[in-house]
């Protein structure tokens, strides 16, 4: 099995991408799994928001995120594991608000998505209620967070896309992320033909 991150900034159309490439790809007979940890993470825990823990409990976030995550990998049979948000999110945390990034070992290749902050705010799921995107400031500090972890841990990083605005097409990134990773797929079996191979 081989695990991509989708990973990027609020509003940057990761949903709609990652719906689309899982399409493009069963439709090429390739099963997928796609999971979100930190959605799962907030239904888990009582406060319903797994952002709070970083400040003052960020060894307990990392535990909840790991399992969840370990969890996907164990019941997954899919040919492709697809995560909405992974390390890029929960380093931009670590490193950047409790300062404790050597507590998260687990690296996946990436499709960073990076959009401006016109974008976020135009998205229809933008609130100013919560914390990440509560002024333009903040959604900007936000994104050269992820700018900065995408250069700092470039090996990780399979491939940028800026997505400019929300009338923008998405087939192209689509088509690229899915050409990817049907490549990918298809070296693996070559390498290993009697299994699929994590990362």
């Amino acid at each position: 099995m081989l695990e991509y991150a989708i990973d990027g900034v609020d509003g940057s159309a990761k949903t709609p991408i990652i719906t689309g490439v899982k399409e493009r790809l069963e439709a090429r007979r390739i099963k997928v799994d796609v999971h979100s940890p930190f959605l799962e993470a907030n239904q888990l825990i009582p406060e319903k928001e797994i952002y709070g823990y970083w400040e003052s409990r960020a060894p307990e976030a990392v535990k909840i995120l790991h399992e969840i995550i370990e969890k996907a990998r164990r019941n997954s049979e899919a040919d492709v594991l697809l995560f909405d948000r992974h390390w890029m999110t929960i380093m931009g945390e670590l490193k950047y608000r409790s300062h404790q990034p050597y507590l998260w070992r687990d690296f996946i290749p990436t499709f960073y998505i990076d959009a401006p902050v016109s974008k976020t705010i135009d998205c229809s799921r933008y609130s100013p209620e919560v914390p990440w995107t509560s002024s333009a400031a903040k959604i900007e500090e936000y994104r050269t967070r992820y700018r900065e972890l995408s250069d700092e841990y470039r090996h990780f990083i399979r491939a940028k896309y800026l997505v400019t605005s929300r009338d923008m097409p998405l087939e192209s990134i689509i088509h690229a992320m899915s050409c990817t990773i049907s490549d990918d797929l298809h070296s693996a079996r070559e390498r290993r033909p009697w299994i699929l191979v994590r990362r």
